[in-house]
């Protein structure tokens, strides 16, 4: 593998082909935003998984097994019996509100909307799902954090070496740039000397007009 660096950001180029099956870590030289989308769809995954596994199942076939919702001909036997009872309540009831059974309705919640006992056991394996989404998430978060971490350490840009020096005293007849430069060779490395080249040192003299063009720059205006 063949590493050069961009003449525009400063970044490694990579040039060793990456298989699909690859760490979605190995794709941090593209930006740190790449692992992070690969680990959130991952993370996306796993609450989906959680949510299935503890009470999904348990819901699905709880609905499938019930039988609150009627096919169109067990329905119009309800009718006609409450017909033949002059019980108009229940005919609109039946009418209007009645669950018709349906590849849909049959998993649905309305197909046991009469099973008081199995729909309170429903309802605390989903308030379990959500204390576990709830612990998960930390862990989700955790894991971002150290992603954004990792990328950035094992990345290494021009920023990751750059110094801004502000406040130095002006008008005191000094070569700056040789001044600066002295005293980065002296003390950037604690016990040895540091070597720094003159053209990398940049003196802006005007700070009051950069700071002004460069908010001007990040707000767009």
């Amino acid at each position: 593998m063949k590493n050069t660096h961009c003449k525009c950001c400063g970044y490694i180029v990579e040039r060793e082909p990456l298989p699909i099956t690859c760490e979605y870590k190995k794709l941090g030289f593209l930006g740190v935003g790449f692992p992070l989308f690969f680990s959130y769809i991952i993370s996306c995954i796993y609450v989906l998984l959680i949510i299935l596994f503890i009470s999904g199942i348990f819901n699905l076939a709880t609905n499938n097994d019930s039988e609150d919702c009627y096919t169109q001909e067990q329905l119009q036997v309800l009718i006609n019996s409450a017909e033949a009872m002059n019980n108009q309540d229940l005919v609109d009831y039946l009418t209007d509100k009645e669950c018709l059974l349906a590849w849909a309705t049959r998993i649905s919640l309305g197909n046991k909307r009469s099973q008081e006992e199995t729909l309170t056991a429903q309802r605390w394996l989903n308030l379990v799902t959500i204390v576990v989404l709830i612990v998960y998430f930390q862990f989700m978060r955790r894991n971002q954090r150290k992603i954004d971490k990792d990328c950035d350490e094992s990345q290494t840009t021009p920023a990751d070496y750059t110094v801004m020096v502000i406040d130095i005293k002006v008008g005191l007849g000094l070569d700056y740039d040789d001044e600066l430069k002295v005293f980065f060779e002296e003390n950037a490395i604690p016990g040895k000397k540091a070597n720094i080249g003159k053209k990398q040192i940049k003196f802006i003299k005007k700070t009051d007009e950069f700071l002004f063009f460069q908010s001007k720059c990040e707000f767009g205006l």
